[in-house]
């Protein structure tokens, strides 16, 4: 990587607000790390001293009326607050799937963007070489990968609800079969670090966005995320030659099937099955109003309607 390319990455990442990543933006000098501490250590100590303030404002009023406060707490303003990721809270521990009873036709979805709007489309969703997935008895990729640069931003594709984040998200993938015989193996050769990192979100109409090889994510579970916000950085996490994203979209109430490639199966002990996907392409608008292009050999796959 040239020196310019380097400058623009560095710039590029300023530009976002996205703090330095380890190993893919080098670190601040060593004065301007010092001065960052003295100026942090500082603003912890503001932030201790106004919170001292507001905590015996709080308690002297509770001494006067406990029973009101009491009752305040069981609001619903006061129970949001408490639970509310974006204000520092705890996370909630259980994610929340959409109620939606039935998905709509994927023609018919709308609010979708493209998780990445530079860069290229490396593979399309359809038959591939090498592919997990068996479709009409040839492999299959089962998802879009787009590739720009280690630690580019990640954006969400469309509003939703943070269901999993991290490693450790196989139950939220969609498989379909034997998943403890898979999770089991994982456990006995601690093999839960060589995973992808993954997000996957609950779009609200009866489908899930899966975000895979992130470098890192940057969300918690009961998130919500509305389209275009930074979810995460490109990365090769997992079972990937280079950094990319891999963006896949399915339905949980969709009965269709992809194969997992048999001989996987064997080896890893994997599901024998997962919910088909749908291409993304049929949500995603069209490539023109992108800054993406076809690379490395990638070829618009047979369903495409629109033209890039």
């Amino acid at each position: 990587m040239g020196p310019r390319l380097h400058r623009r990455r560095i710039e590029h990442a300023r530009y976002v607000g996205l703090p330095p990543a380890p190993g893919v933006w080098p670190s601040l000098p060593e004065p301007r790390r010092a001065l960052h501490r003295r100026v942090a250590f500082a603003a912890a100590a503001l932030i201790v001293l106004v919170a001292a303030t507001v905590l015996g404002a709080t308690l002297l009023g509770s001494g006067r009326s406990g029973s009101a406060n009491a009752a305040d707490l069981g609001s619903p303003t006061a129970a949001a607050s408490t639970a509310d990721p974006a204000s520092g809270a705890s996370a909630p521990t259980s994610p929340m799937p959409s109620a939606t009873p039935s998905p709509q036709p994927s023609l018919a979805l709308t609010g979708y963007r493209w998780p990445l709007d530079h860069g290229r489309i490396t593979t399309v969703f359809g038959p591939v070489d090498g592919g997990l997935f068996v479709v009409d008895g040839r492999p299959f990729h089962d998802g879009l990968d787009i590739a720009s640069y280690c630690g580019d931003h990640i954006v969400a594709a469309h509003d939703g609800t943070v269901i999993a984040s991290g490693r450790r998200v196989v139950d939220w993938l969609g498989w379909v079969g034997d998943i403890a015989g898979y999770e089991a193996r994982l456990d006995a050769k601690n093999l839960w670090g060589s995973l992808a990192v993954m997000i996957v979100t609950d779009d609200g109409n009866g489908y899930r966005s899966v975000y895979v090889h992130l470098f890192k994510s940057l969300v918690t579970v009961g998130q919500h995320v509305q389209a275009g916000d930074v979810i995460g950085w490109e990365g090769r996490t997992g079972d990937a030659t280079g950094c990319h994203l891999h963006y896949s979209i399915y339905s949980p109430s969709d009965p269709a099937r992809f194969e997992t490639d048999p001989a996987r199966v064997a080896k890893l002990l994997l599901p024998a099955q997962e919910i088909a996907r749908i291409d993304p392409f049929t949500v995603l608008p069209p490539m023109s109003s992108t800054k993406l292009t076809w690379g490395w050999a990638a070829q618009p796959s047979p369903s495409l309607a629109p033209a890039p």
